[in-house]
This record gives structure tokens, sequence and C-alpha cells, in this order.
């Protein structure tokens, strides 16, 4: 069941400000995988390069993402 005072709080918190928290929870997971993976084994060094560069570009275009819808509005 969906608390009165969740969406009371949800109504404050900004669409762009929900779509930038969901791109930073998404790059901590990324993040997450990367340290597991500098930790680990070290044949899955050149994965973690990959990786590095996904999560930049992926960061990059989201965020680019967030201002182009809103910068319409």
């Amino acid at each position: 069941m969906i608390n009165r005072n969740t969406l009371k709080l949800t109504g404050r918190i900004s669409l762009r400000s929900r779509l930038i928290g969901y791109i930073l929870v998404l790059h901590l997971i990324f993040a997450s995988l990367s340290i597991y993976l500098l930790i680990g084994n070290r044949s899955w060094r050149i994965w973690l390069i990959a990786l590095e560069a996904a999560f930049v570009i992926s960061f990059y275009t989201g965020l680019k993402l967030v201002r182009a819808i809103f910068g319409t509005l």
C-alpha cells in the first residue's frame, strides 16, 4: 500500500531531479562492478577499461538527454 506521506514527498521532487537520480544510481552500479573487476582476476583488466569507457559515455549521454528534454519545456 502506498503511504500518503510518500506521495507528498514524491510530488515535491521534480522530474528532472528524479531522472538525474536514476542516472546517478545506475552509474553507481556500474562503478561497483568496476571495483569488483579491479579487485578480481587480472585477466578482467581489459574489460574494466571497456566498462569505464561505457560508463563515461553513458553518463554524458544521460545528462545530455535530461538537458535536452527539459531545455524544450
